[in-house]
């Protein structure tokens, strides 16, 4: 799966940034915010 990512409003840093569409129940979320989950999951 290819890390496509769109212009959008990311929900973590509350600004328009190009963001990772991601499923509709999660909260889109830009690649700084959205890397920083990865490294968190287990």
């Amino acid at each position: 799966m290819s890390d496509t990512t769109v212009e959008g409003y990311c929900n973590r840093c509350q600004a328009e940034r190009p963001i990772y569409k991601t499923v509709s129940w999660q909260d889109d979320v830009c690649a700084t915010c959205g890397s920083s989950d990865i490294e968190l999951d287990e």
